[in-house]
Formats: structure tokens, C-alpha cells, sequence
């Protein structure tokens, strides 16, 4: 089994990347750079597929947007780690080329940063949907569903039916707000449709929200929002409905603009797959649930 080395991916600062400010690129505020692959050192067979502005610049971009556990979050220690972070750390190895991570403030960013080639690419527990495959490409490396979690104490809300005429809140900028239409259309009516706000802070936000009474219940991924309820708010919440509900893909966001590059990040994934490295990291996090036997392009359905 492959080892994790540490040194090809850099992580930069949390930096804030309001919509407002989408004209322009980010700026980095960490102190130190990314060491880029040097100018004529050999390439690997798969590194050399990449796209030559890459290549010449030395590393991949990509963004993530924490706090989203276990995929991403920042640690006791400051450090950003999770799934994904390990993730993009295995994929630097097996391309021997490094990847510099940018943890971004807004997921609603991140979208259009791919697509304005901001960033080469997007880690960070995104649903591949045919909508975003019109203007980005997406390796899908992930399985996962809908769950909604409402307080164990609430004792009038016991099924989907309940909700009808309450406001949930999910994450801004997300597929769950569809989601929560299609409950809404099965289980109420239009006179008495689920209300939805949303939230850009992170999975905890969503928990914190139900818990001051903004909102009966969160919706977002049957991964991020049990994780965080069992880790951090250790049974005050508990699962309403099936819960994975909306079986769906996440997927590694890519530009467009970089032709190929999709493929080359699918052949690197399935690398760890095949050498047990991904199954590795998905069991780190617990995630193991998730896992996918081969890495598809563009696959999300809905």
C-alpha cells in the first residue's frame, strides 16, 4: 500500500472569496509557496498528460471550502485535513507533481472559480449534477445521498410528513434545496409546502441553526451531516426519514478550459484504487461506505 508523503501539497490560508469579489483571483496570504515542479525535471507518464499552462506553472490549483467534515475542516492545530485534503495529497503522489490547496470562505464560489479557470480544480464533497456538467467536468470518486437530522427532542417531528409547512435549512449554493423540493412535492402540497433557508458557514452551522430554533431540521450529505452530528453533537440530533435518500455522486470539479485534465485526475484516482491507497483514506474517515470500485467522469444523474 502506497504511503502518504505530505510534501507535494500545499495548503494555503483561509481566504475570503465573497461573490462580490469574483472579478479577481484570490489572493494568497500565507507566507510561503508552493515548491513547483521544476522546469524541465522528467515527468511522470501521467504527469505529462497534463495540460502544458500546468506544467509550466509548476502545480495544480485547488480549492476547498471548510468546515465540511471529515472531508474537509481545519483541526485543533490549524491544519487543514480531511478525506479530501488525503485525497489530493494521494493523487499529487502518484502523479509525482504538486497540488496546491486553497481553503476558500464561500461554497458558492467555487462553482465559478472552475469555470473562470480561478482554480484548475475543486475538492470539496461537490454533487456531480448534470446541471454543473454543462459547465465543468466531474470525476466522480465519491457515493453518497441526502439525509435530513432533526433533534432527538423534538417529539412532534417523527417523519418526512411533518415537515410539511416547517423550515429546514441546508447549505447555500448546493443540490439539497432541490432535494428538499422533491420531499416537498411527495409529502405535502403547494399550500403547505417546506420552507428552506440557507446557510455558507459550514455543516456545523446547519446543526447550530436547528438547535437555536431558526430551523426543525438540516438536510445536506448522508456523510457530512451525520459525522458531524455523532462527533460534535453526540446525541442531540437524530436521522428523519431513510437515511440516505437521493443516492448521488461527488465528484472532483475540473475546468473546462483544461482539456484532458479530467482524465488525467480519473487515471490517478484509479491508480489508488487499484493499489488500495483510496480505500485506505476513505476507512481513515470512516467513509468506507462511500467507496466506488471504478472512477467515472461525468456520471451524476441527478
Amino acid at each position: 500500500m502506497k504511503a502518504i508523503h505530505s510534501a507535494t501539497v500545499f495548503v494555503a490560508s483561509l481566504v475570503m472569496l465573497a461573490s462580490s469579489a469574483c472579478t479577481s483571483a484570490p489572493s494568497d496570504t500565507s507566507a510561503s509557496q508552493p515548491s513547483p515542479k521544476p522546469a524541465g525535471e522528467q515527468l511522470s507518464e501521467l504527469a505529462a498528460q497534463l495540460p502544458q499552462d500546468i506544467i509550466d506553472r509548476g502545480y495544480i490549483n485547488n480549492f476547498t471550502q471548510p468546515p465540511s467534515p471529515p472531508f474537509e475542516f481545519i483541526d485543533s492545530s490549524g491544519q487543514l485535513v480531511g478525506l479530501d485534503i488525503d485525497l489530493a495529497q494521494g493523487i499529487s503522489d502518484v502523479l509525482g507533481f504538486p497540488i496546491r490547496t486553497t481553503a476558500v470562505s464561500d461554497f458558492a464560489t467555487l462553482l465559478p472559480s472552475t469555470q473562470s479557470g480561478r482554480t484548475d480544480i475543486v475538492m470539496s464533497g461537490t454533487l456531480d449534477t448534470p446541471e454543473r456538467q454543462q459547465v465543468v467536468n466531474i470525476v466522480d470518486y465519491f457515493k453518497t445521498g441526502t439525509a435530513v437530522m432533526k433533534l432527538a427532542s423534538t417529539s412532534e417531528i417523527t417523519e418526512l410528513r411533518d415537515l410539511c409547512g416547517q423550515t429546514v435549512v441546508t447549505s447555500t449554493a448546493t443540490g439539497y434545496p432541490a432535494r428538499i423540493e422533491q420531499i416537498s412535492q411527495a409529502e405535502c402540497g403547494a399550500a403547505n409546502s417546506i420552507k428552506v433557508i440557507t446557510s455558507a458557514s459550514g455543516i456545523p452551522d446547519l446543526l447550530n441553526q436547528v438547535i437555536q430554533g431558526r430551523a426543525v431540521a438540516a438536510v445536506n450529505g448522508s456523510d457530512f451531516l451525520p459525522y458531524e452530528a455523532n462527533t460534535n453533537f453526540q446525541g442531540q440530533f437524530t436521522a428523519l426519514g431513510d437515511p440516505v435518500m437521493f443516492p448521488s455522486l461527488y465528484g472532483v470539479l475540473v475546468s473546462k478550459s483544461h482539456d484532458g485534465l479530467e482524465k488525467v485526475i480519473q487515471q490517478a484516482l484509479q491508480k489508488m484504487v487499484d493499489d488500495g491507497t483510496y480505500a485506505e483514506i476513505l476507512d481513515r474517515w470512516g467513509q468506507s461506505g462511500g467507496a466506488m470500485p471504478e472512477i467515472s467522469i461525468n456520471a451524476g444523474t441527478q
